[in-house]
């Protein structure tokens, strides 16, 4: 869908400056939908000066979490990671910049990405649950939710409806309690 709707809550409520450079990088290649164009207009208004904007394709944490090692992700990691490379070359020479990409779309999925209607969606496909044989209580999930979708009660923690699957909370699980399946599975992170 393109980002999280706390990512651009994040970027609305930067303060306002004047003329700061600033740069952006998405790892959501496969589904930014133009995205970074609207991001771009954002930090204008904000006074910020966009000086580059680098996306990179990562794979995809939806799906068999068993593939998270497979060949073709490690590819695709490395791709990443040489393009990233390439990309903070360039933001040290002053030769980074803002692709500007038509996507006639990327206003509407802007807009829509921050209504409730596309996380319940999204979430009713990848449902994360916490696997409660496997979690420690340690209450790291909750303290690191962007989202403030973690909630606790007698018998541990609980995913919210206010979740939006961004999976923050499962890559940093230090028990891989957290997943889409009732598996014990190890999620790319």
């Amino acid at each position: 869908f393109s980002t999280y709707p706390f990512v651009i809550d994040f970027i609305k409520n930067l303060p306002v400056v004047e003329k700061r450079e600033v740069f952006l990088l998405s790892s959501m290649g496969g589904s930014c939908f133009g995205m970074p164009e609207p991001f771009r207009k954002l930090l204008v208004e904000k006074g910020y000066n966009p000086i580059g904007c680098c996306v990179l394709k990562m794979p995809s944490n939806y799906g068999k979490s068993s593939d998270a090692k497979s060949l073709s992700n490690q590819n695709i990691v490395k791709a990443a990671t040489s393009k990233a490379a390439n990309f903070a070359g360039y933001l040290l020479t002053g030769k980074a910049k803002w692709e500007k990409k038509f996507a006639p779309l990327a206003n509407f999925f802007f807009k829509f990405t921050q209504t409730r209607k596309p996380w319940n969606f999204f979430r009713s496909i990848y449902t994360l649950r916490i696997n409660q044989n496997f979690c420690t209580k340690c209450g790291f999930c909750y303290s690191i939710c962007p989202n403030e979708a973690i909630s606790k009660d007698e018998n541990g923690y609980l995913i919210t409806e206010k979740c939006v699957s961004c999976q923050h909370c499962a890559a940093f699980c230090p028990e891989n309690a957290i997943n889409m399946s009732e598996d014990h599975s190890e999620t790319y992170k």
